[in-house]
């Protein structure tokens, strides 16, 4: 018991102790969950070959393939499922949306950075679920930023960081793991620092189906072909 309390006329040692359990219980409140996938997914090596061979608009850089809708593929039909799997894992199991709620994969390129290669700070705008999976590298590393920032206009030394004061968070990743998180999720790459290239495969995500809800008058129905690929 806080030595405050010790000559409170209502409060002495039993009162406290049976009610400490409900003293400094921390809510980790509106998070944006970042999920590093359970489930792994091994290419073939015609898969690997097929995403590690893609045109870019300028060669090997960070900005990413000339095609923007890999993963509509068909010779990447097994690992598209699987993507969806992560994505129904992550939507119904960890933010249990309502399975009423349909989610297709739209938009799907890699990105390619060597040595001294970053990623710059961004978002996934016109998406509400979006991931990587990583094709190869050594040491991968995402970084996740906090906007706005948790004390905003002010600037505190801490003792340590953990997940409640930190402004950023970088995840560590492994070749054929997928991370899932909300597309409006501030993130970046920091530089490459070693020789071996990172490859990744970004997607992002729409929703069909039933959204929302007629009594608060956000109920929408939505029809899977609205969602059409730009093919010119």
């Amino acid at each position: 018991m806080s030595d405050l309390n010790k000559d409170h006329p209502n409060i002495n040692e039993e009162w406290y102790n049976n009610r400490k359990e409900e003293f400094n219980r921390i809510l980790p409140l509106f998070s944006f969950p970042v999920s590093l996938m359970k489930e792994r997914y091994i290419m073939t090596n015609d898969e690997f070959d097929f995403l590690t061979n893609l045109e870019t608009p300028g060669g090997i850089h960070p900005l990413g393939s000339a095609n923007r809708y890999v993963l509509h593929e068909p010779k990447l039909k097994y690992l598209q499922r699987y993507i969806q799997r992560q994505i129904e894992d992550y939507a119904y199991n960890i933010l249990r949306i309502s399975t009423k709620t349909k989610f297709r994969i739209t938009q799907s390129w890699t990105n390619v950075a060597e040595k001294n290669k970053a990623h710059h700070q961004h978002k996934h705008n016109n998406s509400v679920i979006s991931g990587v999976y990583y094709i190869s590298g050594r040491d991968i590393k995402i970084i996740f930023q906090r906007l706005p920032e948790l004390f905003s206009g002010w600037h505190f030394e801490y003792d340590e960081f953990n997940m409640y004061n930190s402004e950023s968070y970088t995840l560590s990743t492994q070749k054929n793991s997928t991370v899932i998180f909300p597309s409006s999720l501030t993130h970046q790459v920091a530089p490459l620092q070693n020789n071996t290239p990172r490859i990744s495969l970004a997607f992002n995500t729409m929703v069909y189906g039933h959204v929302g809800d007629y009594n608060k008058s956000t109920e929408l129905t939505l029809r899977d072909d609205t969602l059409v690929q730009e093919t010119e």
